[in-house]
């Protein structure tokens, strides 16, 4: 595993996830409880509250987002898919995948406005190939070919015109192997199981649209186990694993038009508007009936619970809408007693539709002394959503603290500096990166202050090694320095710092 990512740690949440029949599927865990009235979900299921947690296991302290799509496809349908051709929920035994054997496509018409996000998949090819997609619209995509003999990143942009941007790879037939695509204002990253395969960054990116997979003819494909998730964060540094080399030559460019227009982007673009066309209609048809949504703040976990004193820990948010009519957007908020020292934690949902469940999660750190305290769940926490119920808003979970064991990652007198600061500039933002000297025991992360009056800009968990600073001046000198820092004290000033120019 790469030890700099804290990203990688999403690809371990489905790593056997879609395995030939003689593999064992994990069984699906929901939230321990629910709520009353609840019906089953029919739309986007919320994620397994334990594959949620082992998700972000490693999430630096500062981190937060929001699950956008989920679909294990374990009720035996392709929830909330577009499908065309040879795509079908297949069944073996109690597994349920969602395959080809042949041509076609599917892609989700609900995400044409995702930006900035993580797309998992487990995936299967025993035959022929597959292609995952994402940030697809009407004006192009990225698509991930898979095959026995490569793995190749493309962009379509604008459509019908390609370029092969990496190869690497095979993934091997016959096995299940968990994909994962990270795409953030051009940078795209690709993980195969726990290992970065492919870092590129697209100085013309696409940066908004859906998810999709397709197949070609005489393929024999699967996956399973998509999830979207939106992170608040910014996309860790790296050097690629040295995955198996193609034993042929990179796909041609137009080998990949003709393989691509199985799925015709504008067909891809109609969906988009016969979805926002059903969706203003099923909202004029509740608003004429006098429906309305409740937004229900379902349930909060800790974990670990007891959270222990000066570790990071996750919360984990979970809301339903058990109303008659779909919510438009609203934000949710967990506030912590002023005594823990634990900031809120703020995410943006998108709306919810009729019986649609969604997930949220945030990372933090305290050194609040041992005990417990009082915290807030709000849903809708603007009050911008008028609601059938407005009483099932506040969920008051108990928040408790455990002393910490010692050893070395409890708070130390002096803490190791940050090395080998670089820069990174652009116009009006640089990119800066450091490295560790070994183990910075009991540290909780990293601060990036800028100019000689230490003006604090950013703050980064312990798991990254890069930040971006925005809102800079064209062609201006500045000075930066990185400083790693505990609860109590930080490393030297100016032992890591670094001076650049942004570009012209």
């Amino acid at each position: 595993m790469n030890k700099n990512s804290w990203l990688t740690i999403l690809a371990l949440i489905v790593a056997a996830s879609l395995l030939v029949a003689a593999c064992n599927r994990a069984e699906s865990v929901s939230p321990a409880t629910e709520p009353p009235g609840a019906q089953p979900n029919t739309q986007a299921p919320l994620p397994p509250s334990e594959a949620v947690q082992a998700a972000l296991a490693i999430s630096p302290p500062g981190s937060s987002g929001v699950f956008l799509f989920t679909d294990d496809f374990q009720d035996g349908e392709a929830d909330n898919w577009e499908a065309t051709g040879a795509w079908f929920v297949e069944q073996s035994a109690d597994l349920y995948v969602f395959g080809a054997t042949g041509a076609g496509g599917a892609w989700v018409p609900g995400g044409h406005d995702w930006a900035d996000y993580i797309f998992h998949a487990g995936v299967r090819v025993e035959r022929g190939a597959l292609f995952l997609s994402m940030n697809v619209t009407q004006g192009g995509r990225y698509l991930l070919r898979l095959d026995e003999n490569e793995v190749a990143l493309i962009k379509e942009q604008p459509a019908e015109n390609y370029a092969v941007l990496a190869t690497t790879g095979p993934i091997g037939t016959g096995m299940g192997r968990s994909v994962l695509l990270a795409s953030q204002q051009g940078h795209i990253q690709v993980y195969v199981d726990e290992d970065l395969w492919i870092d590129y960054v697209d100085a013309n990116p696409l940066t908004l649209g859906t998810i999709g997979v397709s197949s070609l003819e005489d393929s024999v494909v699967a996956v399973d186990n998509i999830f979207v998730l939106q992170l608040d964060g910014i996309l860790p540094t790296g050097e690629p694993v040295v995955a198996p080399l193609p034993v042929v030559e990179p796909v041609a460019a137009e080998v990949v038009a003709a393989e691509a227009a199985e799925v015709p982007l504008e067909e891809v673009e109609q969906s988009f508007a016969a979805e926002e066309q059903e969706q203003e209609e099923e909202a004029a048809e509740a608003e004429a009936a006098g429906a309305l949504p409740d937004l229900v703040a379902f349930q909060v976990e800790f974990d670990p619970n007891p959270v222990i004193q000066g570790q990071p820990f996750q919360v984990v948010l979970y809301v339903i809408n058990l109303g008659d009519a779909p919510s438009g957007a609203f934000t949710i908020r967990m506030h912590f007693h002023a005594a823990t020292g634990v900031p809120d934690c703020n995410a943006d949902f998108w709306g919810l539709a009729v019986g649609e469940g969604g997930t949220a999660f945030c990372t933090s750190v305290t050194n609040a002394n041992p005990g417990t305290s009082p915290t807030e769940f709000t849903v809708d926490v603007e009050g911008e959503i008028t609601e059938s119920d407005e009483g099932n808003n506040l969920y008051t979970p108990t928040f408790t603290v455990e002393a910490g064991q010692g050893g070395e990652d409890e708070p130390v007198g002096e803490l190791a500096s940050p090395v080998n600061c670089s820069a990174d500039p652009g116009q009006t933002s640089v990119i800066i990166s450091w490295n560790v000297p070994g183990v910075l025991a009991g540290h909780l992360g990293f601060r990036v202050y800028q100019g000689v009056d230490s003006l604090e800009l950013e703050e980064a968990g312990p798991g990254l090694r890069s930040t971006s600073i925005g809102d800079l001046e064209p062609g201006t000198q500045y000075h930066f320095d990185v400083r790693a820092y505990n609860a109590a004290i930080e490393s030297e000033r100016d032992a890591c710092s670094v001076d650049v120019t942004t570009l012209p």
